[in-house]
């Protein structure tokens, strides 16, 4: 079992499906369960399924999402979010390696890989009675922390390049670069969205800027450019006039 934890927008499902595609389970599927998505009444039968009726509007059986990732990975977004009273359930088939579909006695032998992440820290949910300690020990067998961007500004043009040429790719446009006076201010943000943000700003700046080189003036932000020293007035007037 993983426990991936980091901020939001670090790419924590990213590190999970390079894991599982460097594993031996590569060729297996990859299920993903977001448990901020799925409603708390929804989710013991979304993970376990269940047999035609078994409860009112089971007109047929339906596979779970946990016999679907047999022999593969299944992957639990944002962890923290699971109802206490599933938690306790998620921590008997991950001891037991088994379980049983709703309305079903019989049981069905499970072998998966449990990836779990979280953006919270689930020491602190612990000791407010929000997290099973038993099931954050039983996740946290090896445990990743993914650092925030402002921590790691040196893959910031790395990543800045990538997203240029997948979003050229994707639009069958020509290639942008970042201006170095852009790169510049881009370097210095601390990215509270991470990941994310930046992703969505390459893809923001390429629709806004009409030149191969984006100028500063393009990164339509104010929080970038805000406090930046040194600029010209029709440098600040050009940044407001954007975000306005």
């Amino acid at each position: 079992s993983i426990l991936i934890q980091g901020e939001s927008g670090t790419g924590k499902e990213l590190v999970a499906r390079a894991i599982h595609k460097l594993s031996p389970r590569r060729d297996q599927p990859f299920v993903v369960t977001p448990c901020a998505a799925i409603p708390p009444t929804l989710m013991e039968s979304t993970l376990f399924g269940y047999n035609r009726g078994a409860f009112t509007g089971a007109i047929r059986t339906t596979v779970g999402k946990l016999e679907i990732a047999n022999k593969g990975t299944v992957f639990f977004d944002d962890i923290d979010t699971l109802d206490i009273s599933m938690q306790a359930k998620l921590l008997r088939v991950i001891q037991e390696k088994e379980f049983e579909r709703i309305g079903s006695t019989k049981v069905i032998k499970l072998d998966v890989r449990f990836v779990a992440a979280s953006n919270k820290d689930l020491q602190e949910l612990i000791r407010n009675g929000q997290f099973r300690e038993d099931l954050y020990y039983r996740l946290d067998v090896f445990p990743i922390h993914l650092p925030p961007l402002r921590e790691r500004r040196k893959d910031i043009p790395l990543l800045l390049n990538h997203f240029l040429a997948s979003n050229s790719k994707r639009t069958g446009k020509p290639s942008k670069r970042f201006s170095s006076e852009a790169m510049e201010a881009l370097m210095a943000y601390d990215w509270p969205g991470n990941v994310r943000e930046l992703q969505n700003l390459v893809e923001r700046s390429c629709t806004i800027s009409k030149k191969p080189a984006i100028q500063l003036k393009d990164i339509s932000t104010s929080r970038i450019v805000k406090g930046r020293k040194g600029m010209t007035l029709k440098e600040a007037v050009d940044a407001f006039e954007q975000q306005y």
